[in-house]
């Protein structure tokens, strides 16, 4: 068994972890240049067809293009107009769905279009196995597992090829998304019996800022752990930059089952059963195939995590690989310390724990007998500190009314607000005496005892104006009417995403001989060479559909 200070060695062009105390993770945040191309497109939304909830990660294909989309989270998709005109036909499939055909010039333009997908019921077929006494009795999910494992070498390419896909990398605040970045690429893979983090190249055929979303700079900063401004709760990370596309792509466990990718998956080959607990759940079926499905688990003190395969009856080929780790739910008082040193509380509320620590979901698709990558999200959550809400703004002689004026930023609550007691105002270094407060919104009033103490009128006279710099201005508890204290900082969680969607799959294409490629240990968006291909209209950006009720109903 491993011991849980496991730490990668051999990637020496990643340069950016996070080690969990026990848990392997590997994140950076992106960013890009600005958004340059607008595009026409055929949007549609993927629901279920009994509880007509959206279809994540369903597989959208032109059936006489072999190119495609993979449905975000909400279930929408974009397809370049320009398809339309070809008479082509979208080829929709998801695990546990009947796979469907649409027409694309049935779909109307300007409207996101609905499509139901009907669930498929499960096949009681099984696969057996005769055991020593002639009995015949079902696998176990370890023998499922182990089976899938030893068989990756046959079922993925081995030879080199290529795909082409979408990426992206954002953020999700209150549900809401931050900081989009978009672009496409094409990836040179050596096959599965090459190491892909030394061996593949990519290029960037197109990569942009989409500014039709909100940009939150506080999100976009990089990760401080001595401010305590933006972490990931409970872990240590050390910020030496990197790739984020590369990143990304470690996280693929089953492209990297010769080497070691993120906790307790370790080396997929070696390490993973040993760490994990298997259940057999109910088969289902992808594109009429059955597949398996096998839950794992692991728990300890630390860490929860869940998981689930969906693997091919037949050829015991990886569909589906889940991975999910959670905090636990017990803090030790080591924890306890750290968060109360990096979190700000109050005496009347504890803020919730975010228990998700990260997520993996990676879908392989068969394209003549063979797996190659669908696609690959990765999101880990993080902590923000916000600033605060309620504060002084500015601050103001009144020569005409013969008072001070502080200006907050809200309107202070009168109960403590028109006590002299909580200002205190020093000119060259004396102090002045309030006599009293008046509140008008979102500025406080303060007149003081003896009015020539407003300002110094001997040098007022010489110089025409009030020296500011003499004034210091210090203003003690207080809370809005909102509810907000007084320069109190506050904290939130964000979700972090990174996900490539293929678009095309290319069988046997070998890389071109020149150097036009992502360089893998600068960020992608810091110089790096674009190969904009003659065909780059045939691939597209699937932006999320902007979430709005009203254009759902």
């Amino acid at each position: 068994m491993r011991t849980n200070t496991f730490r990668v060695e051999f990637l020496a062009i990643i340069q950016q972890k996070i080690i969990t105390r026990g848990l392997l993770l590997f994140i950076l945040l992106g960013w890009s240049p600005s958004f340059s191309q607008q595009e026409e497109f055929i949007t549609g939304k993927i629901i279920d067809g009994e509880t007509r909830s959206p279809v994540p990660f369903a597989t959208i294909y032109l059936k006489n293009k072999a190119k495609g989309v993979v449905s975000n989270q909400d279930g929408g998709f974009k397809i370049p107009i320009q398809f339309r005109s070809s008479g082509d036909t979208l080829v929709i499939s998801s695990l546990g769905y009947k796979t469907k055909q649409v027409l694309l010039k049935t779909l109307i333009n300007n409207k996101i279009n609905t499509i139901v997908l009907a669930n498929q019921l499960e096949n009681l077929d099984e696969v057996v196995v005769k055991a020593s006494q002639g009995k015949i009795r079902k696998k176990t999910a370890e023998e499922i597992v182990t089976l899938a494992i030893k068989n990756i070498r046959r079922n993925y390419p081995i030879k080199p090829y290529s795909y082409v896909g979408y990426y992206r990398d954002y953020q999700l605040k209150n549900e809401n998304y931050l900081n989009l970045n978009e672009g496409i690429l094409e990836v040179f893979d050596r096959g599965f019996n090459s190491i892909d983090i030394n061996s593949s190249k990519t290029r960037i055929y197109r990569f942009e800022k989409n500014l039709s979303f909100p940009r939150d700079a506080i999100a976009a900063k990089p990760y401080d752990y001595r401010k305590g401004t933006k972490i990931v709760v409970n872990a240590t990370l050390q910020n030496e930059g990197g790739n984020e596309f590369m990143l990304l792509r470690i996280h693929d466990a089953i492209r990297n089952f010769k080497i070691n990718t993120f906790s307790f998956v370790y080396t997929l080959e070696r390490d993973f059963k040993e760490q994990h607990y298997f259940l057999r759940k109910p088969n289902t079926y992808l594109n009429d195939d059955l597949l398996y499905v096998i839950e794992f688990l692991r728990k300890d003190k630390l860490s929860e995590v869940v998981g689930s395969l969906y693997i091919d009856s037949t050829t015991y080929a990886i569909h589906k690989m889940e991975y999910a780790v959670y905090q636990n739910e017990e803090y030790t008082d080591f924890e306890k310390e750290r968060r109360r040193q990096v979190t700000v509380t109050t005496a009347t509320s504890v803020p919730k724990r975010e228990k998700l620590i990260f997520d993996v979901n990676v879908s392989y698709n068969k394209v003549n007998n063979l797996m190659y990558l669908n696609y690959i999200s990765f999101n880990n959550s993080f902590q923000i500190k916000d600033p605060p809400k309620f504060y002084v703004e500015t601050f103001v002689v009144n020569e005409g009314k013969q008072c001070y004026e502080v200006h907050f930023t809200e309107s202070p609550a009168p109960n403590k607000a028109l006590k002299s007691s909580k200002y205190a105002i020093t000119r060259d270094g004396e102090k002045i005496k309030i006599d009293r407060v008046e509140i008008k919104g979102k500025i406080a009033f303060l007149y003081p005892k003896n009015v020539d103490d407003l300002f110094n009128s001997r040098k007022l006279a010489l110089d025409k104006r009030i020296d500011y710099s003499n004034y210091k201005v210090a203003v003690k508890s207080m809370q809005a009417i909102s509810g907000n204290k007084l320069n109190e900082e506050s904290s939130s969680f964000v979700s972090q995403f990174r996900e490539f969607f293929v678009q095309e799959v290319n069988r046997s294409k070998l890389p071109p001989q020149d150097n036009l490629y992502m360089i893998k240990t600068l960020p992608i968006y810091k110089n790096q060479p674009i190969a904009t291909p003659a065909n780059l209209e045939d691939y597209w950006i699937n932006t999320p559909l902007i979430k709005n009720k009203e254009v759902y109903n």
